[in-house]
């Protein structure tokens, strides 16, 4: 009897120890996951939609050449944004501030659900406007996918100050 105790205590401890380990790894693989995401990745896809609108905006760049480029770095809700924007710019005409620079300030929260990363970060935008330029800084909840080896915006919001 007491042997039959003594294996139950170590399979039980065994168990326990397994659980722990398992979420200790899980724990980890998430924190590596998000580790993938840095400032300079999302400085990057930041800068490149903004030189896509830029040109699209200030350059006439045709409005199919500048969908397929924002398609590169781009999906779901953001590009379907963007694709709104620019038609409605083609359509009604006149003057837009221009972002002449982007600033990745801090990474503030990184959140991850399968390959979906929630960032909220501080962005500073460099502003020209009827030969007036300012900087605005604003906290943004960002969305990236990764899907098939490469990173993707998949939504750009203001983040809610309450």
């Amino acid at each position: 009897m007491k042997k039959l105790s003594l294996i139950l205590i170590i399979v039980v401890i065994l168990v326990f120890i397994i659980l722990l380990t398992g979420y200790s790894a899980k724990a980890s693989f998430q924190k590596y996951k998000s580790n993938e995401i840095d400032k300079n990745l999302l400085q990057s896809l930041i800068t490149k939609r903004t030189e896509i609108m830029n040109n699209s905006l200030y350059n006439c760049n045709n409005i199919e050449l500048t969908i397929e480029q924002l398609k590169n770095i781009e999906k779901n809700t953001i590009l379907e944004n963007d694709i709104l924007v620019l038609k409605e710019v083609q359509s009604n005409p006149t003057d837009y501030a221009r972002v002449t620079n982007v600033r990745i300030k801090d990474i503030l929260d990184i959140k991850v659900k399968d390959d979906i990363y929630e960032i909220i970060s501080n962005i500073e935008w460099d502003i020209s406007y009827n030969l007036e330029d300012y900087t605005e800084e604003h906290d943004y909840i960002i969305q990236i996918a990764h899907h098939d080896g490469q990173y993707y915006l998949v939504d750009f919001r203001l983040q809610n100050r309450q």
